[in-house]
């Protein structure tokens, strides 16, 4: 016992010596000030109008007027709206324990989330205000903290005021009941953090110090998390500060559409027929291969519908993540991010690309294609189906095709680069699918067996890697050198976030 006891003061000894009590931080001493403004480089994305598909909220709600999307906000000046700037080092010296901070607050108004993205500090509880008449529920899904799900039945504030105690970057909030709402919230352990406005501007307001600031947008990759499909965009690394009392501090960022390219001097145009190089891989997965359930329609007449179309075919089962029991992974898009530029491809035409409705699935389950290339819509089910893509950069559209038809949408080109927009069916809404577009024709998408094969021009690229689930899983870019007429192999191994 009294060894138990001796080891016991040792180690809080010790602990003591490696972990030096913090300074209580103390806002009523004097601190400097950091600002600066937020611009985008790229072209200028257009804020469509959403497909608000409740004509209660339509009419009643917002009165007809268009509701504009969020992902993306970019003036005509180019300053850039929603970016979170905070301190991500040299906080550590402070503690915030003696911190009170009134709740942050979020609101419905017009069926719209507002703020599209707050910032809080851990501790804070956060409160939700409903201005309209329509029923709903308010779903928070949090990365650490835990999950919530309130009805939210009439106007006025919430009676559940969800705590976030740790820190979480990217907590998406969502409606169910009206898809088109979305926010974001990030917490953090300091109040060392400010959210970009319409006109790009930020101030932070800092004890004096040196510091790392950084930077969140609910497009980009956060550090070890995921960003959730969609509009890419490359935001400027973190920056190192020196804060002095009573002094600004000039600090403007630059946020660029992934996608675009500093035109090189000269390039030529793209020829298939000389020599190529090819590199091939498999994408494996690491971790415990998890269970796919076949669906279950959630209606009778659902079920006799899909029934009628998979006649003599296995049962339906989710595609968002196939993995065959030798590990290998489908659906890994694998393409060419940099090295790409060096080319034009205006002369280099595709053939149409077909996605294909059988036995109410969606095929092929993950489709890519090169900007410019035709969409061959194909049912080959006996009923209706309708094809309703979501996209960020490119063209909005729902189609509907009788059964057993094809038709060629001849006007119907991607003329932008994006990755992950989402293909549903709204009719059977198991049926889900995605299309990435790229501006070269430099990518593959994996089978079954996990094998992808990319045919190069020589020289160098960067190969990166797209999945529609948790894109923690995937590996980082890879730099490769291809040789005419050689094979380089690379590895793409998924791994799941709790393996190391």
């Amino acid at each position: 016992m009294r060894t138990l006891l001796h080891t016991a003061l040792i180690l809080l000894f010790l602990s003591t010596i490696a972990c030096p009590s913090a300074e209580e931080f103390d806002p009523t001493k004097p601190i400097g000030t950091v600002k600066g403004v937020a611009s985008w480089l790229g072209e200028i994305p257009v804020m469509a109008p959403m497909e608000l598909y409740d004509q209660m909220v339509v009419q009643k709600v917002r009165a007809g007027k268009p509701l504009l999307g969020e992902r993306i906000i970019v003036s005509p000046d180019r300053t850039f709206a929603n970016l979170v700037v905070y301190v991500s080092k040299g906080f550590e010296r402070f503690s915030y324990e003696k911190m009170s901070l009134p709740a942050a607050r979020l609101e419905n108004r017009g069926m719209q989330f507002v703020p599209h993205v707050l910032a809080m500090h851990s501790g804070q509880h956060l409160q939700f205000v409903n201005y309209e008449p329509i029923a709903f529920n308010w779903h928070g899904v949090p990365w650490e903290n835990p999950e919530w799900n309130y009805s939210i039945l009439e106007p006025g504030p919430c009676k559940y005021r969800p705590k976030l105690d740790k820190p979480d970057l990217g907590i998406i909030m969502t409606n169910d009941v009206h898809g088109w709402m979305r926010a974001y919230a990030c917490v953090f352990a300091h109040p060392f953090f400010a959210v970009t406005k319409e006109d790009g501007q930020f101030e932070l307001h800092l004890p004096p110090g040196d510091y790392e600031i950084s930077f969140w947008h609910e497009r980009m990759t956060p550090p070890g998390k995921t960003s959730r499909k969609g509009y890419w965009i490359d935001l400027p690394s973190p920056i190192h500060v020196s804060v002095t009392a009573n002094e600004t501090t000039e600090l403007n960022c630059v946020v660029k559409d992934a996608s675009y390219v500093e035109p090189p001097a000269s390039r030529v145009e793209f020829d298939p027929a000389a020599p190529m190089g090819t590199v091939k891989g498999v994408a494996t997965f690491l971790g415990e291969i998890p269970e796919v359930p076949p669906i279950a329609p959630p209606y009778a007449g659902n079920a006799n519908d899909l029934a009628l179309s998979r006649q003599g075919m296995p049962p339906l089962r989710s595609e968002e993540f196939v993995v065959n029991q030798d590990r290998r992974v489908a659906n890994v898009v694998v393409y060419v991010s940099k090295g790409h530029e060096r080319f034009t491809f205006d002369k280099f035409k595709l053939p149409p690309a077909a996605s294909i409705s059988k036995g109410l699935q969606f095929v092929p389950h993950v489709l890519a294609m090169k900007t410019g290339q035709q969409v061959q819509i194909v049912n080959q089910d006996p009923l209706m189906i309708n094809w309703h893509l979501q996209a960020a950069k490119n063209e909005i559209w729902n189609l509907a095709v009788d059964g057993n038809s094809t038709r060629s949408l001849e006007k119907l080109v991607f003329d932008k680069f994006e990755l992950g927009m989402r293909i549903q069916c709204d009719i059977y809404g198991w049926m889900r699918g995605c299309l990435c577009v790229f501006d070269h024709p430099f990518f593959a998408v994996t089978k079954e067996d996990g094998t992808f094969e990319l045919h190069l021009p020589p020289g160098e690229f960067e190969i990166s890697f797209w999945h529609e689930g948790d894109n923690r899983m995937l590996p980082a870019p890879q730099r490769v050198l291809v040789s005419a007429d050689k094979v380089t192999n690379i590895e793409c191994m998924l791994k799941n976030k709790e393996e190391k």
